[in-house]
């Protein structure tokens, strides 16, 4: 996590072993775990996926009336139509109701991810002061960690949360970073590759 927080202060992703959902907020790191407890994960915690960026606020939106997932994702692609973009979003505000999951460390042999989220563990929030960090990904990113919309939940006291199924937010602040110059895989040191910014990705 040390090395993940010199490339960004915005992240989602997982930990070592699927072993709960990261959520990073300005540099602050939190880790929701499978019973819903949520830590601060030391730096030297290892990570196999994460999506990260310095975030740089271009969009702005105060949203005075209830809004669902489906209608946030409506609204970003409106306001962000061209969808070779990377757009990563920061929802601060009151929730009506959210519903989030996580799920416990896995151990070798690891099954593959749709048979660990059949034992995911859910949690329900209502009335609830929190936040959504999110990122939509262009198609072009499907063969490297999937397009499309991906969310991770944080409420205001910073003790529960997790990988967003469903909220109705009933006011709030948007704020959101659509403009990105590079994409940079990095990928495990032992495979011998080196992260490289692919000129056909620039945008």
């Amino acid at each position: 996590m040390g090395e993940i927080k010199q490339y960004g202060d915005f992240a989602i992703g997982t930990f070592h072993a699927l072993d709960g959902e990261m959520i990073m907020i300005y540099g602050d790191v939190y880790q929701v775990h499978g019973d819903g407890s949520v830590t601060l994960p030391h730096d030297s915690i290892r990570t196999p996926f994460a999506v990260t960026t310095d975030l740089q606020e271009d969009l702005t939106a105060e949203i005075s009336t209830p809004m669902s997932k489906e209608k946030l994702q409506d609204y970003i692609n409106r306001r962000v139509p061209d969808r070779r973009k990377y757009v990563f979003f920061y929802l601060r505000g009151t929730f009506l109701n959210a519903r989030t999951r996580s799920v416990h460390a896995q151990r070798k042999p690891y099954r593959p991810l749709d048979e660990v989220l059949q034992y995911q563990t859910e949690f329900t929030f209502r009335d609830e002061l929190g936040a959504v960090v999110g990122l939509r990904s262009p198609e072009f990113a499907d063969g490297i960690h999937g397009a499309g919309f991906r969310m991770h939940f944080l409420n205001e006291a910073r003790n529960a949360g997790g990988h967003v199924l469903d909220f109705t937010l009933s006011s709030g602040t948007l704020r959101a970073d659509t403009e990105h110059d590079w994409l940079h895989v990095f990928l495990p040191e032992h495979t011998g590759a080196r992260p490289y910014p692919d000129p056909r990705l620039a945008r």
